[in-house]
């Protein structure tokens, strides 16, 4: 239960945190539609994904700090398992567990996971991406409101 409510608390953190940085900033620079205001950030459906790729401007993902490392594997007990920094896990009002992958420079998309297990700063998997994957691990919640639209000006 303690962890049940301490991911949650984060989850909502993290929502409160986008809310803020956006409201604060002037918005995240896309509108309803999806389309860019300002070519700050530009969210395209992908065919055949549920999940919107997210492309930021350079100044924009110079400006929010995005940070990525590589999903690794750490030992989980006698096994090893996929891993990536807690920071790079996000909740969405669900409590659904997702990252964000980035494949090449400034372009985003959302992949959802199942946390199995947290050892220290270490988020271990039970699905999500492959190792070696490059997720987001400083800006993420930025990402989530550019996709949602939260903080968008009407």
């Amino acid at each position: 239960m303690g962890r049940r409510l301490r991911l949650l608390l984060v989850g909502l953190l993290a929502g409160l945190i986008t809310v803020g940085a956006t409201g604060c900033a002037g918005g995240t620079g896309v509108e309803e539609d999806g389309s860019a205001n300002g070519d700050a950030a530009k969210v395209e459906q992908v065919a055949g994904s549920d999940f919107p790729k997210i492309t930021l401007s350079d100044e924009a993902a110079e400006r929010l700090g995005v940070a990525t490392d590589p999903v690794q594997m750490q030992a989980s007990g006698t096994i090893q398992q996929p891993a990536i920094p807690y920071q790079a896990v996000v909740y969405d009002a669900n409590g659904q567990a997702f990252t964000y992958v980035s494949s090449e420079p400034h372009v985003y998309s959302r992949v959802p996971l199942t946390v199995d297990d947290v050892q220290g700063d270490m988020a271990v998997l039970a699905t999500g991406p492959a190792v070696g994957t490059s997720v987001v691990t400083t800006g993420a919640a930025e990402l989530w409101g550019a996709e949602t639209g939260v903080g968008a000006e009407d």
